[in-house]
């Protein structure tokens, strides 16, 4: 993720939702209906001050972001 404002993440964000409900419909997949238990979907940014405060904001929303700089006393 570079600069990828709001929008943009959310589209993409969508179809990765998408694929993940995918691999739970197949039939005949080994993953099973359970399939979205065993996905994990990790977001890489180029550095904090690089990302887009729109898409930094939505993010937040999600519950996938926390700006504090500490978290339980610990950095």
């Amino acid at each position: 993720m570079y600069d990828d404002n709001e929008i943009l993440l959310s589209y993409t964000l969508d179809e990765i939702m998408e694929n993940i409900a995918y691999l739970c419909s197949l039939n005949d997949s080994p993953w099973g209906n359970d399939a979205w238990k065993k996905v994990v979907v990790c977001i890489i940014s180029d550095g904090h001050n690089n990302i887009n405060e729109h898409g930094l904001a939505y993010l937040t929303v999600l519950g996938v972001e926390q700006s504090k700089k500490e978290i339980d006393s610990s950095q």
